[in-house]
């Protein structure tokens, strides 16, 4: 993933989930926008969906290095599973230059 634009792109979902979540936290700061809860209703299953999305690329992607150590896949699949919302940007903006960068030394 080196470059920018699909980093941005895939950062996406996960910055729209913060978002949302904010939302809930601070429910009077979106209030301006609307104040019908029906929307979230709407907003819930197309955030979740990009979300799972973004999951199912970046495991992939995580499980094509072929040299990297299982345990390390494992790990960070759980990561991406359990704290999708951080753990995804975690490794979209700096693990995943680092496993390409091991994964063409050990080739």
């Amino acid at each position: 993933m080196n470059n920018k634009f699909l980093k941005i792109f895939l950062s996406i979902p996960s910055v729209l989930g913060l978002l949302y979540m904010i939302t809930f936290i601070y429910p009077k700061t979106i209030a301006w926008l609307h104040n019908n809860i029906i929307e979230y209703d709407y907003q819930a299953p197309i955030i979740r969906i990009l979300l799972i999305i973004q999951i199912i690329y970046l495991i992939y992607k995580l499980w094509s290095y072929k040299n990297i150590e299982k345990s390390d896949k494992t790990t960070w699949t759980l990561f991406l599973v359990f704290f999708n919302i951080i753990a995804s940007l975690v490794y979209i903006w700096k693990k995943d230059g680092e496993f390409q960068r091991m994964n063409s030394k050990l080739i």
